[in-house]
């Protein structure tokens, strides 16, 4: 029996139940801090010492150090992964997000862009007039604008093979249309 499963069956509420443990206030809350430190670091002992089993070497850690910004080879050591499955932990949180995320794009039907009309309603693909919108207007010119590549910047690294890779300059169109590869192509 694990600790995680003791603890959970002295734990429980029963009918009838006298039990001093679950009355007993703040000794219980403490008890209940301490045996949840135990579960923890049990769990945290396995993880560190099963490193194989989780397959930590697909993490690739020194590229990790070295993304993260880690530039002594001093403080680049042995790093333990945390695998999914442990509740709180930097992959779990991020596949509760991805599955969130599914979640509402799958049941959210009414939220769709199906029409160049439902897409106009969202984007906004101009640069705003200076004299209605001064600050949008040099927030989207500062931040928003790609380029110059093409023949004016054959050096720009959106360039390949002579093209840029992004599409661009983009054709010059009055209303928004639905394009050949399922992405809109906006006014």
């Amino acid at each position: 029996m694990t600790c995680r499963a003791y603890y959970s069956y002295m734990l429980q509420i029963r009918p009838n139940d006298r039990s001093v443990l679950l009355k007993s206030g703040r000794l219980l809350q403490q008890y209940v801090v301490d045996n949840y430190v135990k579960i923890e670091t049990g769990i945290l002992r396995w993880v560190r010492t099963h490193q194989a089993n989780i397959r930590s070497e697909v993490y690739q850690g020194l590229q990790d150090a070295l993304h993260d910004g880690e530039n002594n080879a001093d403080n680049v050591g042995q790093r333990t992964i945390l695998p999914s499955c442990f509740i709180g932990g930097k992959r779990d949180m991020a596949q509760r997000y991805q599955d969130g995320m599914a979640i509402v794009l799958k049941d959210d039907n009414d939220d769709k862009l199906r029409e160049p009309e439902d897409y106009d309603r969202v984007v906004r693909a101009e640069i705003p007039k200076v004299n209605c919108e001064p600050q949008l207007h040099d927030a989207v010119l500062k931040h928003m604008i790609h380029g110059p590549c093409g023949k004016l910047n054959i050096k720009s690294p959106c360039m390949k093979d002579g093209q840029c890779k992004k599409g661009y300059p983009k054709n010059f169109i009055e209303d928004t249309r639905q394009g050949n590869d399922s992405y809109p192509e906006y006014r």
